[in-house]
């Protein structure tokens, strides 16, 4: 393998990889945040029905007043007494039930806490939290598909994916570039060497490339070399 194919594969390996490392903190910290702003919202809908149940227990059991959007989702809010018998449910929810063991353990706990459950075909992310005996007791379950946040999360992931190969191709273009400038120069070298052998005149020099770094001392060095083997013919 060249050294040319050498530094554009190691650029472009090198980007790829920071550009993904990089990608995938990303996705770590945007995921976080939109599973703690879920967990966020389906609080505040219990919060709001367990203070509607508590002020206007009348008004949970009308049909559609447990019913609001979370995000671009409908919630799923289910409201069970001490028996754990279904006082109300949202229209969302249509013929299924929320799994009965989490609402009785909110009851029993006396503390709110969530989980995350399959529900049919879905993924339902559940906040339960019980109620105060002044709205009678019993639990609130609020569930919201998690559907928005995977599908977000994945274009999150494939556009890195997409970020970390164009930035592979692209720092890889770019080394190809410099290093051609760059063995340019050694490549006159070469070829001037090879004349220089072939024809055994040791009179003759390497073109200066009038340059300052390596290629430049290594040019000066040789013609150096080729001086002294000039005057050991002699």
């Amino acid at each position: 393998m060249s050294l040319r194919l050498r530094s554009i594969l190691a650029a472009a390996i090198s980007t790829m990889l920071a550009v993904v490392v990089l990608g995938s903190a990303v996705d770590v910290l945007v995921a976080r945040h939109l599973h703690r702003g879920l967990d966020k919202t389906l609080h505040t809908r219990a919060v709001e029905v367990a203070q509607l149940a508590a002020s206007a227990p009348a008004l949970v059991t009308q049909p559609g007043a447990l019913d609001a959007p979370v995000g671009s989702t409908q919630a799923m809010v289910e409201v069970v007494d001490r028996r754990d018998r279904i006082v109300s449910r949202s229209l969302s929810l249509g013929g299924r039930v929320l799994p009965r063991t989490i609402a009785k353990e909110a009851i029993a706990s006396g503390k709110g806490h969530y989980e995350t459950i399959d529900f049919g075909d879905d993924r339902l992310r559940i906040y339960s939290a019980p109620l105060a005996d002044v709205a009678g007791g019993g639990a609130v379950l609020v569930a919201a598909s998690t559907a928005d946040l995977v599908d977000t999360i994945h274009t999150l992931r494939v556009l890195t994916l997409l970020a970390a190969l164009l930035a592979a191709g692209i720092g890889g273009a770019a080394v190809a570039l410099l290093i051609r400038g760059a063995l340019r120069p050694l490549v006159r070298l070469d070829r001037a060497a090879a004349e220089i052998g072939r024809s055994g005149d040791a009179r003759r020099r390497l073109p200066d490339p009038h340059r300052h770094d390596e290629v430049g001392r290594l040019a000066t060095t040789l013609n150096t070399m080729l001086e002294g083997l000039e005057h050991a013919r002699e």
